[in-house]
């Protein structure tokens, strides 16, 4: 595969969903002018990253010279060489532990440096120092430890006021290592270092204060969850249409007149057309609604529907001769997909097949809105998972699977 087919494949990996300034940095600067060149050249991110710590360096070394407008245009070109590293080791497939260590290695020795530095200059008092630094680590810690993992575990989520207007425009409203580079780039160049210390500390702790409120609104609300979302859906979506191109497909690998258990039925219509192929159906899903109008419509004596949440089943051992989850691993999280494995091993027949349809890292989608971690975002109000193909085959064989067929590729699933 050449560099210019690698490039194309890989532009999913850039998001869709932007702080305002730092899609004044990726966008309109690295990607239209910058990236594509250096992605040709043998130059590495790490190369990048070192160079980067340079001009951090240099730029503290103009400050103490006195000379802050180039120091202030030094610090903003460590910002720019920050977000060129990371997005060139995504085009080039380059991403490494060591990398990523590197990287946050400089970003927090700069960040938190600069203030530092600025106090032993005498340039800023002792009182904005300390502002600045515990506004910044607090922030840091609470929405990296607290506010990410409360996100994981609502799997949708509400925004409002502000944000959510330029959210739904394509952008996030709150505060990055983009726009602190360039408030403290302007600081510098207007020699205003006490100042800076107190807007970028206020910004900090405004914006975890809206933070903790929404999440709050969001927690308080929590019961609804994703089952609102999907109630919402199937309103427009409720009776039983064509099957899926999956369902069809795994028709070749199941035996007749087989006892299958799908994990998240939907608006049963895969379910559906299973019974008429002769098979015995129980088809499990957490939308209670969905669930009562097919028992009322569709149900019968080998067609049984549940509302059920499909990770927290009783154990049953060798009942069934297919498990068959088509878009629905991919919307739990990652410790309720290692717990819900073992159980379909268990569940599963001695020569019982698991089918397996999920959004994977070459989806369109992926990468889009808020990243929540494990491959996890946030997009349009609603919680998804992207799988790693590979890892998921891993993880398949290690409990004891044969993989018959496993592939990733785009157009599986059309969808409009």
């Amino acid at each position: 595969m050449d560099l210019d087919e690698k490039l194309k494949k890989a532009q999913r990996l850039e998001k869709k969903s932007y702080y305002i300034s730092e899609y004044l940095f990726r966008v309109l600067i690295i990607q239209k002018f910058i990236l594509l060149p250096l992605a040709k050249t043998p130059i590495t991110p790490n190369f990048i990253t070192i160079l980067s710590a340079i001009f951090a360096a240099l730029s503290f070394y103009f400050i103490y010279l006195g000379h802050f407008i180039c120091a202030g245009l030094l610090f903003l070109l460590y910002s720019l060489l920050d977000h060129i590293d990371g997005m060139l080791a995504r085009y080039k497939n380059l991403s490494s532990k060591i990398g990523k260590l590197l990287d946050a290695s400089v970003d927090n020795l700069t960040f938190n440096g600069i203030f530092i530095f600025l106090f032993f200059c005498d340039l800023i008092s002792l009182q904005a120092c300390i502002f600045a630094l515990v506004s910044m680590n607090i922030y840091n810690c609470i929405t990296t430890f607290y506010i990410l993992n409360q996100l994981r575990k609502l799997k949708s989520i509400k925004r409002f006021g502000l944000k959510k207007w330029f959210l739904d425009r394509g952008f996030l409203l709150g505060i990055d290592a983009s726009l602190l580079a360039i408030l403290i780039s302007t600081g510098i160049m207007l020699g205003s270092f006490e100042l800076m210390c107190y807007v970028v500390g206020g910004i900090f702790l405004f914006d975890l204060c809206y933070r903790l409120i929404e999440l709050y609104a969001n927690i308080k609300g929590r019961k609804n969850d994703d089952k609102h979302y999907w109630a919402k859906f199937y309103q427009n979506n409720q009776s039983p249409f064509l099957p899926s191109l999956f369902a069809k497909f795994i028709l070749k690998y199941a035996p007749k007149n087989a006892q299958l258990l799908e994990l998240g039925c939907g608006n049963g219509r895969d379910s559906v057309f299973f019974y008429e192929k002769g098979m015995r159906v129980k088809a499990i899903d957490a939308c209670k609604s969905e669930i009562e109008y097919l028992k009322a419509n569709y149900a019968k004596n080998n067609l049984e529907f549940e509302n059920a949440d499909f990770c927290a089943l009783n154990e049953i051992s060798n009942a069934y001769d297919v498990i068959y989850s088509r878009f629905t691993l991919h919307s739990i999280t990652k410790a309720e997909q290692e717990s819900l494995l073992p159980f379909v091993y268990k569940a599963l027949k001695a020569q019982g097949i698991f089918c397996v349809e999920a959004r994977g890292l070459k989806n369109s989608l992926y990468n889009q809105g808020l990243a929540l971690g494990d491959n996890a975002f946030i997009y349009d109000e609603h919680y998804r998972r992207f799988l790693d193909f590979e890892i998921l085959c891993d993880e398949l064989k290690i409990l004891g699977f044969n993989l018959l067929f496993a592939k990733e590729d785009k157009g599986f699933a059309p969808f409009k």
